[in-house]
């Protein structure tokens, strides 16, 4: 099944949501999800803006964006991604986020869940720091992502940009990077040349 028909058996308003390629995130976060082969970007989904005047999620935590990928090998992935503010204090709202996204998924698009962490892929759940990542190494609120699947997508590397610490980033728990004195933004890519993972999160300039 595509990402568009799995979009298209989701419960209604959901169902009509679809767009081509990246037209589903609003213009600012486009910029974050780029595809070194655009051709594999299968579509996209504003879930939280789908939802909003729902009257049984108007209220709920709800997620950003859904995104079709089609890899190399094997079928079309659903990948599920958060554009937020990634401070100690974003923690427990993005979690609450995390936990309604797979209630919806499980409910109400069980065929977009079955596209949803497909064994051996990367994470399927993706949280883009909007401002850097705040979020040290170590603390309970690092080790609450990292039980959730959240870590490891908090900023792939460091970066010398103006007003950038000198420091290198330090590895979150699972293998990412928390670019606590970087004031960096990430940026999604996917399928990335140069065998790098197929789903990675950079610093600007470097995707």
């Amino acid at each position: 099944m595509s990402f568009r028909e799995a979009v298209g058996a989701a419960a209604p308003p959901a169902d009509s949501a679809w767009r081509e390629g990246k037209q589903a995130l609003a213009g600012a976060h486009r910029g974050r999800v780029d595809c070194a082969d655009p051709r594999r970007l299968t579509g996209s989904l504003d879930l939280d803006s789908a939802l909003a005047r729902e009257p049984r999620h108007a209220d709920a935590p709800r997620w950003d964006y859904g995104i079709g990928y089609r890899p190399r090998r094997g079928d079309e992935r659903a990948i599920w991604v958060e554009v937020h503010p990634a401070f100690t204090s974003n923690v427990a709202e993005v979690l609450a986020k995390l936990d309604w996204l797979r209630r919806w998924l499980s409910d109400e698009a069980p065929r977009l869940g079955a596209m949803t962490g497909t064994a051996g892929a990367p994470k399927p759940f993706v949280w883009v720091a909007t401002d850097g990542v705040r979020i040290q190494r170590g603390s309970p609120q690092a080790r609450r992502l990292s039980a959730a699947g959240l870590d490891g997508r908090l900023g792939l590397g460091a970066h010398r940009g103006a007003g950038s610490s000198p420091h290198p980033a330090s590895p979150l728990p699972g293998g990412g990077a928390q670019t606590a004195r970087m004031g960096l933004s990430g940026i999604i890519v996917l399928g990335r040349r140069g065998g790098s993972p197929p789903f990675s999160l950079l610093p600007p300039g470097r995707g």
